[in-house]
């Protein structure tokens, strides 16, 4: 017969989390990474800087704009969408992406009106 232990955690939010473990090893485990990234004096510690998993891929080139509009459907002839150029450059608004896409029926200038409201 396999033994399990468990625990409990209460978040702040009221939320009950309940872990079960085949082994006691996990369970310490589980408390020192609890403790380690739960209670942190140090900002370089934190989850998003400890972490260093390792990819196949630059993810700086993950992303390509044309491949995953044309994925979507959104990049094709008799589309209902366009590719908005006018920010090339960033010249028109640097909170804005260089190219995104918009409905076909928007106009460059209907655009261009948007920026005063950001």
């Amino acid at each position: 017969a396999v033994v399990s232990t468990q625990s409990t955690g209460k978040c702040k939010h009221f939320l009950t989390v309940q872990f079960t473990f085949d082994k006691n090893e996990r369970k310490k485990d589980l408390y020192s990474t609890l403790m380690k990234t739960a209670f942190i004096d140090d900002g370089g510690r934190l989850f998003a800087f400890d972490f260093k998993k390792k990819f196949k891929e630059n993810g700086w080139e993950v992303y390509n704009f044309d491949s995953e509009y044309k994925r979507l459907g959104a990049i094709k002839e008799n589309s209902k969408w366009r590719v908005c150029t006018i920010n090339k450059g960033f010249a028109l608004i640097d909170s804005y992406p260089e190219f995104f896409v918009v409905p076909a029926s928007v106009s460059d200038e209907t655009v261009k009106k948007t920026v005063s409201f950001r």
